[in-house]
């Protein structure tokens, strides 16, 4: 004859393991949604994203790529 006791203690255990995955799950998820940066700009869509401003990129990458990612010479990135 089987235990009420172990089997009670299983289940328990186990809607406990569940309940618990949830709520990480959750949490984390609410975690991860953040308020928007009021200092950055949105991204540009539509039209606007594909003319683009060429000077405005080559002064992004040069002011933080450049020491990585240089064009025409051997660097780490």
């Amino acid at each position: 004859m089987r235990n009420f006791s172990s089997d009670f203690k299983q289940i328990i255990s186990s809607i406990t393991l569940i309940v618990a995955f949830f709520i990480v799950s959750a949490t984390t998820a609410i975690a991860q949604t953040a308020a928007p940066d009021s200092s950055a700009t949105a991204p540009a869509t539509g039209a606007a994203a594909l003319s683009g401003d060429a000077a405005a990129g080559e002064a992004l990458f040069k002011a933080n790529c450049i020491s990585c990612h240089a064009l025409n010479k051997r660097v780490l990135g």
